[in-house]
């Protein structure tokens, strides 16, 4: 009887251990997808910044070639 209360003891304490490792598990993936979440807007922002990048380069573009043939006079 008493190796069969060890026994009971033993799958109780294995699935005290599953249960403390699938919290840690859970903990780990919402870090994971906070991490993603902060990396797709860093994404979207740089995305956003190349694009004002690239207006202001043709209004630069087009400002220079109409000081240069004389338009603004």
């Amino acid at each position: 009887m008493q190796d069969i209360d060890q026994r009971i003891q033993r799958v109780n304490d294995l699935f005290s251990d599953i249960t403390a490792a699938t919290h840690e598990q859970t903990r780990g993936i919402e870090q994971i997808n906070v991490a993603i979440a902060q990396l797709d807007q860093a994404a979207q922002d740089n995305a956003s910044m190349v694009q004002q990048t690239a207006t202001a380069a043709q209004t630069a573009r087009t400002q220079k070639r109409r000081l240069i043939s004389g338009e603004w006079q």
